[in-house]
């Protein structure tokens, strides 16, 4: 399974991409750059996308809606994640979904299982382990 992250802060970013390329047969690419990060989906063609609401450049809710205007980009599931509460109003669709940062390893994984149930999350063990920038 191929999961393209898309957030500001790389040491998040990074250490998303640890916790899932070590809980089982996911491959992970980072887009730090909000601006590029459409070419990045388009070019590595990902089978989830995580997506923080507030960045720099462009806001995870221009991200959406550029991902979405592209026929080989608009089923991509797209899991948002961000540290507002009110953020999880703002986009939705049946392959949308909002989770809060920090969150733990164990619910990330649920929801990308939620979207792309190809066994890839499946009988891996779910730690509780919680992935916040302050850890890092």
């Amino acid at each position: 399974m191929r999961i393209l992250i898309i957030d500001d802060e790389s040491s998040f970013a990074e250490l998303v991409a640890m916790n899932l390329e070590e809980s089982g047969d996911i491959e992970v690419q980072c887009a730090c750059d909000s601006r590029h990060s459409i070419a990045v989906a388009a070019e590595w063609r990902p089978d989830l996308i995580l997506l923080d609401m507030v960045m720099p450049g462009m806001s995870g809710e221009e991200v959406f809606r550029q991902l979405q205007e592209r026929a080989e980009l608009r089923a991509i599931p797209i899991i948002f994640m961000s540290a507002s509460a009110n953020d999880n109003s703002i986009v939705q669709g049946p392959h949308v979904e909002h989770l809060p940062k920090p969150m733990s390893v164990k619910a990330l994984l649920e929801a990308i299982h939620r979207h792309v149930g190809t066994g890839a999350c499946t009988g891996i063990d779910l730690p509780a382990t919680t992935i916040t920038t302050e850890a890092v």
